[in-house]
């Protein structure tokens, strides 16, 4: 049993770029949180053994109880610095999640062969009830403003989910097994939220504080209240065939997979006007990850590894997606559905080499990754107001291919110098869909290019590692209003494991992290974080005492990036535990 009580103060600063014809916007946003949380974990495992029969149970429970306070303000400004608008945001959120879940597996032997039978089950139930407050005032430079006063109620919402799994293992011959499983899943999830808009009471209570129930009730935001209940059915059938050859002078491992999956999924929605039954019956496809490697070892003990792999991964969309809704619970982020979406599919092929020597090592891979039908979240930019409104569609075009070469040598007799080095390169080429007054098909590639190197030493029990890893990223687009742009980042690590006297044992690393080109300049910057750890072991290893020291210089930033086809967004987050 585990119980956890976690207090910590977050601060979050993002920069954003609007990718758009006929002129790029800015967005600015910082976010101060105070988030508690405490919980209580516990997890058992029963195994039982029988003559032919293996037997394992494992109950779970898990409550968490949650209290978050945050306040948000944000601006977006147009490429001549001219005001779009100005928002403020103060939010609660109180609430509990309770989990329970069963687990039971059974592995059977059959009698006179070696054939076995696997039979698991598993079920999950997930109880969640939250208050959430949010008061906000957005300022638009082109509109009067909109103060909102918020409370939304979850009533609770509530997840049930029944799994089971039956596997036939047949072996076909002494290298070669036939693997045959079929599932079936059911989910129900019951969602439902009320939002109810204070500020048409006119009164001035602190954030969380309830009028009387008849009182608030009066304020319903009906058009934004919603019902939600989605039942699910899946059946799949799952062939894997597992063989291991000797040809061509080496040996081969191959595993061949086969999913089908039936999809059966209803959705009965309530929202405003809106009582609507979405059903949707689909069948999937996919390879799971299939693979071919091939094995061969020569006589001066070199080996030689040559590695394949291909994936086709079937995703059907949110049934809520298909939902014909304008959502305006956040007047600056409007959500549409959209009734015609498909299925969405990737492709992921690899292809590798390995030798390993002992005068050294040398590993290669390239790889290509393609995305059909991809779910795009389009995103309308009103240039009057900085309101976007959001619609998923199907897209092409999604694709990025890369490789990595590393090599590893020696460079002492006694091996106990070491050195690592190689370059990796991705080229990532994303497409979505964004505009001002209609929506325009909107390109961006990212080139990505990162050497490494790593030296390393061994002197009995100590053991010392240097290691860099510079990293060059190059954005750019044919949109004639697109301005190219490069980042670079660096990461320089010196780690160190030193044996002490008394059992002692003293782990240290050194790390500087460099960042450049960023649009917020407090970004750019060099910061150095030192951990430390202290260890001993007592009653004869049965118990061990750790001292840490995490980021004892206090510098440590968590800085994010990412550019799209729809915009950059930089976020600098700043977490003080308690």
């Amino acid at each position: 049993m585990q119980a956890l009580r976690k207090t910590q103060d977050l601060q979050t600063t993002t920069s954003r770029e609007n990718f758009l014809t006929g002129g790029n916007t800015f967005e600015e946003s910082h976010r101060r949180a105070n988030d508690k949380t405490f919980s209580l974990n516990t997890w058992h495992r029963f195994r039982y053994n029988f003559e032919r029969m293996q037997l394992t149970l494992s109950p779970q429970f898990s409550y968490t109880h949650t209290d978050n306070r945050s306040l948000y303000t944000s601006s977006a400004l147009t490429a001549s610095d001219s005001l779009l608008h100005a928002n403020r945001q103060q939010g609660l959120l109180r609430g509990h999640e309770l989990r329970t879940a069963f687990t039971a597996k059974s592995v059977i032997k059959l009698p006179n062969i070696d054939d076995h039978i696997e039979l698991e089950t598993n079920m999950n139930l997930h109880d969640r009830s939250h208050d959430r407050f949010n008061r906000q005032h957005a300022q638009y430079a082109a509109m009067p403003s909109q103060p909102t006063d918020q409370y939304f109620k979850s009533h609770p919402d509530r997840y049930k989910n029944i799994w089971a799994n039956a596997m036939y293992a047949r072996i076909l011959r002494n290298n070669m097994q036939l693997e045959t499983s079929l599932s079936y899943e059911h989910r129900d999830t019951r969602k439902e939220e009320s939002l109810y808009l204070l500020n048409r009471l006119q009164r001035h209570d602190s954030i969380g504080v309830l009028p009387s129930v008849s009182e608030y009730e009066r304020t319903m935001d009906a058009a934004n209240s919603y019902n939600s209940h989605l039942y699910e059915d899946y059946y799949t059938l799952r062939p894997l065939l597992w063989w291991f050859p000797e040809m061509a002078g080496g040996r081969w491992s191959i595993g061949q997979w086969l999913n089908f999956r039936l999809l059966n999924r209803h959705l009965h929605y309530q929202r405003g006007t809106v009582d609507t039954l979405v059903h949707h019956r689909t069948l999937l496809f996919d390879t799971g990850n299939s693979y071919a490697q091939w094995k061969k070892k020569t006589e001066n003990d070199v080996r030689h590894i040559v590695f394949f792999a291909y994936r086709l991964h079937s995703e059907a969309p949110d049934l809520h997606h298909f939902v014909d809704i304008r959502d305006t619970t956040d007047p600056l982020n409007i959500h549409e559905g959209n009734a015609s979406l498909s299925n969405t599919y990737t492709q992921n092929v690899q292809l590798g080499y390995r030798r390993v020597s002992k005068r050294y090592n040398l590993y290669a891979s390239a790889d290509y990754h393609y995305t059909h039908n991809a779910l795009a979240m389009s995103s309308l930019f009103d240039s009057q107001t900085g309101v976007k409104t959001y619609k998923p569609y199907n897209i092409n075009g999604n694709w990025n291919s890369g490789f990595v070469i590393s090599m590893s040598t020696p460079l002492d007799r006694k091996k106990h110098l070491n050195i690592t080095f190689g370059p990796s390169f991705r080229y990532t080429h994303s497409v979505d869909l964004t505009g001002t007054t209609t929506l325009q098909r909107s390109t961006v590639g990212t080139t990505r290019f990162a050497p490494k190197a790593e030296l390393s030493y061994k002197l009995a029990k100590h053991s010392f590692r240097l290691y860099a890893e510079p990293t060059w990223q190059w954005f750019h687009s044919r949109r004639p209003d697109f301005e190219d742009f490069c980042l670079y980042s660096s990461k320089a690590t010196f780690t160190a494991l030193l044996s002490l006297p008394w059992q002692i044992q003293l782990s240290t690393d050194m790390s500087l992290y460099t960042r450049r080109g960023y649009v917020d300049p407090s970004m750019n910057a060099d910061e150095w974080v030192w951990n430390a750890r202290l260890s001993r072991p007592f009653l004869k290893g049965r118990l061990l005492v750790m001292l840490d020291g995490f980021d004892l210089l206090g510098q440590l930033d968590n800085v994010t990036r990412t550019v799209n086809a729809q915009g950059r967004t930089e976020t600098y987050t700043n977490t003080l535990p308690r």
